[in-house]
């Protein structure tokens, strides 16, 4: 089959802006105490305990791992409160929820944005959330309440809870954001269709600010335990859990779960696909002049159609860096959370190191940043993101 690139970015006509972040990571609850601690090289996965309040496990002696990046929750009395995550703020939400409630609070103060302060502006700001899983611990209470007690029991507010566009939907009420109001369902490119989705919106005129960004709250014996059977999961580093995640490096065994791997999926000889996605990516304004590339993965080809493109990135250095080591792999929120990194590489002229990269893969062949983070003057970053079902997505954000 041939495939014909489009023209570039034909629908694009208002140039569209970042202008304020918010994160809740294993790292931290915060955009910008997460970003320090990324560069500090601290890394958010710990061994999950048999008698785990936050995050019980049934049949844990049957997992084949038991490590995660986990959400560190508290009330806040805590000597690094900035740390925590207070979900008292959010009552009666699930955590996915939760965790896109408390970051879009964060996105829009760091923006300097009220509904309030311009009623009128709130018709045209939308929301964009993705998600790949939503509550599946709701799922799973109420299946084992209709299972054991029958229908009846369940509870009235399970299909509220588990819907996927819900995050979107209580984002939009909690902030009067009266725009569009859209969920990206994309597996692990889902928060990263989000940004791209709030893109062409703004883009197209239908919006003039989004809220965009991806959530995901599934560290249960459900997911531990099913892509354990997919032999999906690190396992082997119970001992050493903040070595476990090991992007690019030949000893690499799979991915970490966390909350807001390497071979699933795995890129076929060819780089056809992701080839295509390269390319289209790169063709949008100013992508020529990009430098480093901040992804999970490789930038998914070996033939650099990226650099061929254009004389100025031959001549210059292809930087190729993985959060995944300090985060573990978020799902669904994973795109989104990269891209928000992209974003603060720009802004501060530095390229995080990869966590763990010790023996690069040298089928892979591609300059790492590793040992410690790459201090640089960036013109572009482009963050890549694959999921399931061959759904993969590339997004360059370049200087104004």
């Amino acid at each position: 089959m041939r495939l014909q690139l489009p023209p570039p970015l034909a629908l694009v006509q208002r140039r569209v802006v970042v202008t304020g972040l918010g994160a809740v990571t294993p790292l931290a609850c915060g955009m910008e105490t997460t970003w320090k601690r990324l560069l500090e090289g601290q890394c958010g996965i710990r061994k999950l305990q048999p008698d785990e309040k936050d995050y019980p496990l049934t049949h844990i002696e049957q997992l084949p791992t038991t490590l995660a990046a986990t959400i560190s929750r508290g009330k806040g009395e805590h000597a690094e409160a900035e740390f925590l995550f207070d979900e008292s703020k959010w009552p009666s939400q699930p955590r996915f929820i939760q965790y896109a409630l408390q970051a879009t609070q964060e996105a829009l103060r760091a923006a300097r944005w009220s509904s309030a302060a311009d009623p009128a502006a709130a018709e045209r700001a939308g929301v964009a959330i993705g998600t790949g899983i939503g509550s599946l611990e709701d799922t799973m209470d109420a299946h084992a309440a209709a299972l054991a007690r029958g229908p009846r029991r369940i509870s009235p507010h399970f299909i509220p809870r588990m819907l996927l566009n819900m995050a979107a939907g209580a984002a939009a009420q909690r902030f009067a954001l009266r725009g569009p109001a859209h969920c990206a369902t994309t597996a692990c490119a889902s928060g990263a269709h989000a940004v791209a989705d709030a893109l062409r919106l703004i883009a197209g005129g239908e919006a003039d600010l989004m809220v965009a960004g991806g959530t995901e709250a599934c560290v249960n014996v459900l997911s531990l335990g099913g892509f354990g059977k997919m032999r999906a999961l690190a396992a082997g580093f119970e001992a050493a859990p903040a070595a476990a995640s090991r992007p690019f490096d030949r000893d690499r065994s799979g991915f970490v779960i966390g909350v807001p791997r390497h071979h699933l999926p795995s890129i076929p000889p060819q780089y056809h696909l992701y080839n295509l996605i390269q390319r289209l990516a790169c063709a949008a304004p100013r992508a020529q002049r990009a430098q480093p590339c901040s992804s999970w993965r490789s930038c998914a080809t070996r033939s650099h159609a990226a650099r061929r493109r254009s004389p100025s990135i031959r001549k210059s250095p292809l930087l190729v860096s993985s959060t995944k080591g300090s985060t573990g792999h978020l799902l669904g929120a994973a795109g989104a959370l990269e891209a928000a990194f992209s974003v603060l590489s720009l802004r501060d002229g530095v390229v995080p190191h990869t966590l763990n990269l010790e023996n690069p893969d040298p089928q892979l062949g591609f300059e790492y940043v590793r040992g410690r983070p790459a201090a640089c003057d960036l013109d572009a970053v482009m963050s890549n993101s694959f999921g399931f079902g061959g759904t993969n997505l590339s997004l360059i954000f370049s200087r104004i």
